[in-house]
């Protein structure tokens, strides 16, 4: 390294790339490596560390060996990367790309035929995926939902959006029939995020959808439907703690919830639920170095997916259409009144009836800021269903 810098007058930097995706051990090794070889060879050394891992590592003194400068890296903007993959797709279908990019390509460049069925399909195929790219174009709140659930995993967000257009709940036959009598079509948010909602499936399966029922229980309390909502809130609001990156210590939210009447036994539940889907994560401390799962520590942070939960999802009609159906009615006259539904009409009446009794539960909470918190979610489904009512054709 000395040599390349003095003969040829030359400015050294090492990257240590991809050690955000290691155990916390191996990244801080790197560090104390890196920060000798700074130190001796004389050169720039660039670490790729998880946030977490500074956090927790500073906070008991490692990274003080000497004074690095820290760049926080954002992921690619998803609306930009969306959109290039849409356009290749479509390209891809329009049958305009190198022959190189097709299946069996012949070595004289001619392009392998698809099956007859496939083929007879293509162009169509190529004008819904032209008419995503234009969606996402005219429509930033799609390439927000992505955003949100992809947790700046960016291999994530093209398995979701797979699954989106794959979903039996996004209705392709009416779409491409809009688009040949009228030439044009753009996709709603709200057939986006159902078809993500659902997934493969005609109801909304708990274990197996990228959302979280919040207001699920396992007891017959009525406070247990909000405890998810509650942590959430609190997580959300502390989210930009710049100095601590977001994290939170978990001592903080057992008081705060037990303040609110929970046990101190029922918010960890809570918060290990909430780890594994998801929605808060922990500095990034690993138990098993080669499929590396994390381990819920003594801090907390909220997710993009957990924030989408608690700034969006939890508000929309979709969300309470689909999770009415899972979750416990401890009321025996509502339990009775919600019931498998298909009509639009039928749903969002379910819908407000379920929100009702989600309702008259926040009179169980005795703290003022909790009931204020739950109160602004239920009104803001309440306008979401009359938006949803007065769009509706008359009949």
């Amino acid at each position: 390294m000395k040599f390349i810098r003095r003969s040829h007058q030359k400015s050294v930097a090492i990257f240590f790339d991809n050690l955000d995706r290691r155990s916390d051990d191996i990244q801080e090794q790197a560090f104390l490596r890196a920060a000798a070889m700074a130190n001796d060879w004389g050169v720039l050394v660039f670490v790729c560390l998880r946030p977490g891992t500074m956090q927790r590592s500073s906070a008991i003194g490692l990274l003080d060996t000497m004074a690095p400068r820290t760049l926080i890296i954002p992921q690619p903007d998803i609306g930009t990367v969306l959109r290039k993959r849409f356009q290749y797709a479509s390209q891809y279908a329009a049958r305009s790309l190198p022959s190189e990019a097709y299946p069996n390509a012949t070595l004289d460049g001619e392009q392998a035929m698809f099956d007859d069925e496939t083929e007879s399909r293509l162009p169509e195929a190529s004008r819904f995926f032209l008419m995503c790219d234009q969606s996402i174009h005219r429509n930033p709140a799609l390439a927000e939902q992505y955003r949100a659930v992809s947790n700046g995993n960016i291999r994530k967000v093209m398995d979701y959006v797979k699954k989106m257009i794959t979903s039996r709940h996004l209705d392709t036959h009416k779409i491409l029939s809009i688009m040949t009598s009228e030439g044009d079509y753009t996709l709603a948010p709200h057939e986006s995020l159902r078809a993500m909602i659902y997934g493969p499936f005609i109801h909304f399966e708990p274990n197996a959808s990228l959302f979280t029922n919040l207001f699920d229980i396992l007891h017959t309390d009525p406070t247990e439907h909000f405890s998810r909502v509650l942590i959430l809130d609190f997580c959300q609001r502390h989210a930009n703690s710049v100095d601590r990156y977001g994290f939170i210590n978990v001592a903080l939210i057992q008081d705060h919830l037990a303040s609110l009447g929970y046990s101190i036994n029922h918010v960890n539940d809570t918060l290990l639920f909430l780890f594994k889907r998801d929605c808060v994560e922990g500095p990034g401390e690993y138990r098993d170095r080669e499929r590396e799962t994390p381990v819920l520590g003594t801090d907390v942070r909220i997710t993009s997916v957990g924030s989408f939960h608690i700034s969006t999802l939890v508000r929309t009609f979709e969300y309470i259409d689909a999770i009415a159906v899972d979750t416990p009615v401890l009321e025996s006259q509502a339990r009775a009144s919600i019931k498998d539904v298909r009509d639009i009409r039928d749903r969002l009446k379910r819908a407000r009836l379920f929100a009702r009794y989600l309702e008259r539960q926040v009179e169980q909470m005795t703290d003022s800021d909790a009931r204020k918190v739950l109160s602004d979610i239920f009104t803001d489904i309440a306008n979401d269903i009359t938006d949803i009512e007065q769009d509706l054709p008359t009949t």
